[in-house]
């Protein structure tokens, strides 16, 4: 009779998949503000002149919120219907 080695057994787990979060800016500055409603930087100036758009003032820097730049595009939308 053969005798039988006891084997250990280990489970091998399945790799848990990747969570991938995105995450949103709140601001952007001239430049980015400008890519993001697809105009140059020029407009973004000349709508802050006019007061369509208001920068949030930070130090030297004048960021623009996401939530601004939306309201503005829906606004345009709305006056383009």
């Amino acid at each position: 009779m053969t005798k039988l080695k006891a084997v250990s057994v280990t489970s091998v787990k399945a790799p848990t998949p990747a969570v991938v979060i995105t995450v949103e800016p709140v601001s952007l500055d001239i430049q980015r503000a400008a890519n993001f409603i697809g105009t140059s930087v020029r407009q973004i100036r000349t709508l802050v002149y006019s007061k369509e758009l208001v920068p949030v003032g930070l130090g030297k820097k004048h960021l623009f919120l996401v939530a601004d730049l939306r309201a503005f595009m829906e606004r345009e939308r709305k006056k383009a219907a």
